[in-house]
């Protein structure tokens, strides 16, 4: 009777296994997450930075859905390598600077609400999967923000004209951790102009900004943009203007057409603790992940198999009465 119990817990436990195994692939084989359509045909930002630290964005987003009919995806980075190569591995040791984007709304045309789909991903690691994250090769991190819903497919043929397919909406969302210490007080950077600098990695993240509103609670030092657009054969750095409209408002306007945009700013003091540069360390892997929980849940599995059989062991050597 103790060996039938015994061969029982087994079973029960090689179930489980198996069950847990099969999450595991699921999880692998599950349809890509295709993040929307990048074809955004002009952005204007308004910047509001809060006395807290906080910016608060507003973006009004002209979209053309194509003939493909894709839902409109914005993409912001939300993590880099601080110091290392932007393509650095999670084997990588060291810090990452990352952003926190939260609050995040859409609005359409007409100002009724707008479904958001949020999903933060590694760009150097297709394929996509539904859960958002497949992993991290990298230490790269982008938030996709899929706005809406797709429009029906339209079949082209050679020779057709572009199918254009337009519509506006509004994205509203808020950064903590804009702002880096500077001498004197701190230096908002958005959007990160690293990783535009650099032209690497730029799928989706380099958008065709037209203008940016920055208002300050205290006089910005020292207000500048810059421009930067695919060119042929390289990345190419373009010219944008400042331009102050009041003490605390700055116009920055983007002189090339389809070029992104990053806008810099001093503020003094140190009343912007609270949206400084955030750090932490490069993240796990989402199989790391899924290996410690299976580990973990068959040794719950094997304590429970155990104590199973304990005690019957302890009935059966009990007499009968």
């Amino acid at each position: 009777m103790r060996y039938s119990a015994v061969r029982k817990s087994l079973a029960a436990l090689t179930i489980l296994g198996l069950l847990l195994g099969g999450l595991a692939i699921a999880v692998h084989e599950a349809q890509p997450y295709y993040p929307g359509g990048a074809d955004i045909v002009r952005l204007s930002a308004d910047y509001n930075l809060k006395a807290d630290g906080t910016l608060e964005v507003t973006e009004t987003i002209d979209y053309n859905y194509g003939h493909l009919g894709y839902p409109l995806a914005r993409v912001i980075q939300v993590r880099r390598p601080a110091t290392d190569d932007l393509g650095a591995s999670v084997k990588t040791p060291g810090t990452d600077r990352i952003w926190k984007v939260f609050d995040v709304t859409a609005t359409d045309s007409s100002g009724a609400k707008v479904a958001v789909d949020l999903r933060e991903m590694d760009p150097l690691l297709p394929p996509l999967t539904p859960t958002g994250i497949d992993g991290w090769n990298s230490r790269l991190s982008d938030l996709h923000i899929k706005v809406g819903d797709s429009l029906p497919y339209v079949t082209v043929h050679a020779g057709d004209k572009p199918v254009t397919r337009m519509a506006r909406f509004v994205v509203r969302y808020k950064v903590r951790g804009a702002l880096e210490r500077a001498s004197g007080g701190y230096e908002l950077n958005w959007p990160d102009r690293r990783r535009l600098a650099s032209g690497e990695q730029l799928d989706y993240i380099g958008v065709p900004v037209v203008d940016t509103r920055l208002a300050t609670p205290s006089d910005p030092i020292s207000p500048s943009c810059a421009g930067y657009r695919d060119a042929p054969g390289d990345w190419a750095v373009t010219p944008c203007a400042a331009t102050t409209k009041t003490a605390r408002e700055t116009i920055f306007t983007n002189a090339q057409q389809g070029s992104s945009m990053t806008v810099v700013a001093g503020l003094p003091g140190d009343g912007f603790a609270d949206g400084a540069a955030l750090y932490d360390d490069s993240p796990a892997p989402v199989s790391a992940w899924i290996r410690r929980i299976l580990v973990g849940a068959l040794l719950v599995a094997a304590l429970v198999v155990i104590a199973i059989w304990r005690r019957r062991a302890v009935r059966t050597s009990q007499p009968e009465n």
